[in-house]
């Protein structure tokens, strides 16, 4: 005979509350997504609502213009059979490593219809809008592990998707602010070392690919989160011994992920370190002074709402330089009376020690190589120190690993507010009123990280002579020159990418070798470079000898120029319209106020030979 299984009444209201808990976690999750969009979507209101192909934070400088580069960069490779890794159509004819820039290939890749239908300023304002809302959203799922009621969880993914750090470096870094990476890694390897309820094989696989894919996000964040990982896991190995299977389980992960990720980022490191056009040395010689002060969690600067004039400069002296980008270290005094609640309140509590001990050893990395406190310098040194000698970890700035510090304090405060929800807090015990009360407080201690929102924008003006089809003219893959020149200005890298490359430029704000290896942003000034210079910054020029003329003319040619092209911006565009005028021996056609001169002589030697074609042994050649 078969046998029947009965379903009691206990079993049917057990799963009718499953069903239940999953609708109300279902909700809220939609709910977390839909606000922490709608926040992103107000940080970047400026540029939406008023044409997001057309507006930028600062009207296409600096970062952003480079980055709309990057973004344009990676879909025209591919689709010309270029290679991704180098370019000649920036910085040429040396070309450009873009494995020693932050060249986001693989956002830049997902974002590539988006580029080739609307345009990079486009896809610039979307990744920079979804950074903040996807890193929040990677971050309430993590901590739902933790702390499984989603008030809590999401009271910390808006900590971490939405601190100061995020919200300085949402003003042009958004390689910086991709960051759902970190939270994603804590999770896989909290599976691969400690829960081991998946087989290893497939875990490994996951954490190898998640390896690749924030490589060919942030190379840097990559790095600093494989630090605090390596931490964590020594942390751990101290307060909790793993059996032989458990690590043998653990080996097994990581030698996928390890083979995983050489096998497919072979090519890509070897560039980075011995390719064409590598940089010896740190990326960013001035690295050191971008780091933490003591007192920086506690004086708000100027980006968040509540600071005052007082505090903005307070802050700004205390961190040493005027890069508001980089100071993102506030975290307010109620948010640290609170961690020091949840602290004191579930001390053994090993998830609150081990988030609190993390946060710790983050800050005390973020405040750099010498340990400063407010204006003192104290010349105490810090771990950091170690970093700045070690191959691939010395491009990393100090004051970045914030990023951490405010992950695992949002950790705490979601897993503190999770449990008073469960067990209760003082006089409240535990259920639905103690939770709402602890998520009330939690909350009401982030009021002082609320930003000064929405960003600001300006309406970037594209000369019509780029975005049109008078561009066309120019044949794919020749040499345009343009005024302004060099590496600041940035209009140029914004223009060029605008004209969806169409044509190269011997400038462009790339980290480059120079002398030794070492890096700068300008490895082979030109009289031509220099002049153009002096009219944009509005120095005075040398006069306009016949030696000066031959020179630049000689730099025309050696570049083997096609069309020049003068805006009027700067100082002094007429200057550079009558030094072209002298140099090419024509005066130029006007368009819209751009002043053109194309089909100009060509070198006597050197010679493009078709659209992809470059100088022999140039890195970026097909």
């Amino acid at each position: 005979m078969s046998s029947m299984t009965t379903v009691g009444p206990d079993q049917d209201s057990e799963r009718a509350a499953h069903r239940h808990r999953r609708r109300v976690t279902a909700k809220w999750a939609v709910g977390a997504i839909a606000c922490y969009l709608a926040l992103a979507v107000f940080a970047y209101w400026g540029s939406w609502s008023r044409g997001a192909a057309r507006t930028s934070l600062c009207g296409g400088c600096g970062d952003i213009a480079l980055n709309s580069w990057f973004l344009a960069w990676t879909p025209f490779a591919i689709l010309h059979g270029h290679n991704p890794l180098l370019s000649t159509w920036a910085n040429y004819p040396h070309g450009v490593n873009l494995m020693d820039n932050a060249s986001m290939m693989l956002p830049a890749l997902l974002v590539a219809p988006v580029t080739l239908a609307l345009g990079p300023l486009v896809s610039f304002n979307l990744l920079a809008t979804l950074a903040f809302a996807g890193s929040a959203t990677a971050a309430f799922f993590v901590l739902r592990r933790y702390a499984p009621w989603p008030p809590a969880a999401f009271v910390g993914g808006l900590l971490y998707g939405f601190s100061p750090y995020m919200v300085n470096q949402g003003l042009g870094h958004i390689h910086l602010t991709l960051v759902a990476f970190p939270p994603l890694l804590m999770l896989v390897l909290d599976e691969v070392l400690v829960r081991q309820r998946r087989p290893p094989i497939p875990c490994g696989i996951i954490l190898g690919l998640l390896v690749v894919a924030q490589f060919f996000t942030s190379t840097e964040v990559l790095a600093s989160t494989a630090i605090m990982a390596a931490i964590g896991v020594v942390i751990l190995l101290g307060v909790r011994r793993l059996s032989g299977s458990c690590m043998r389980r653990a080996s097994v992960s990581l030698l996928v992920a390890g083979v995983v990720a050489v096998v497919i980022l072979a090519v890509p490191l070897y560039v980075l370190v011995a390719g064409p056009q590598h940089i010896n040395g740190p990326a960013q010689p001035n690295g050191a002074i971008y780091s933490a002060n003591m007192g920086g969690p506690i004086v708000a600067p100027g980006t968040m709402v509540f600071s005052t004039a007082r505090s903005s400069m307070t802050s700004a002296k205390w961190f040493g330089i005027a890069d508001i980008v980089e100071n993102g270290t506030y975290l307010g005094i109620p948010l640290l009376m609170v961690l020091a609640l949840v602290g004191l309140r579930f001390r053994r509590e090993r998830l609150v020690c081990f988030g609190l001990a993390m946060a710790a050893i983050a800050f005390v990395i973020a405040l750099g190589a010498r340990l400063d406190v407010g204006t003192r310098r104290t010349g105490i040194r810090l771990p950091f120190t170690i970093f700045q000698h070690l191959p691939l970890l010395q491009s990393l700035l100090a004051v970045r690993f914030m990023l951490y510090v405010d992950l695992f304090i949002g950790l705490v405060l979601a897993v503190g507010i999770d449990r008073i929800q469960s067990v209760g807090f003082g006089a409240l015990k535990g259920g639905l009123r103690a939770g709402a009360v602890a998520t009330l407080v939690g909350m009401a201690a982030l009021v002082p990280l609320v930003p000064r929102w929405p960003y600001s924008t300006q309406r970037e003006e594209v000369p019509r002579w780029f975005v049109s089809n008078d561009v066309r003219v120019v044949p794919a893959g020749s040499v345009v020159v343009t005024y302004p020149f060099g590496p600041t200005p940035y209009s140029p890298l914004l223009w060029q990418a605008q004209a969806n490359l169409r044509y190269r430029i011997p400038d462009g704000d790339f980290q480059t070798p120079g002398p030794g290896g070492r890096v700068t942003v300008l490895p082979n000034p030109t009289t031509l470079q220099a002049l153009l210079t002096d009219y944009y910054t509005g120095e005075p020029p040398p006069a306009l000898s016949a030696s000066l003329i031959t020179q630049a003319r000689a730099d025309l040619e050696r570049w083997n120029t096609w069309a020049v092209v003068v805006a009027r911006e700067g100082a002094a565009p007429n200057r550079a319209v009558e030094l072209f005028r002298r140099v090419l021996g024509e005066p130029p056609t006007w368009h819209d106020g751009v002043a053109v001169w194309t089909d100009c002589p060509a070198a006597p030697g050197e010679h493009l030979t078709g659209p992809g074609s470059v100088p022999p042994g140039i890195g970026g050649a097909r």
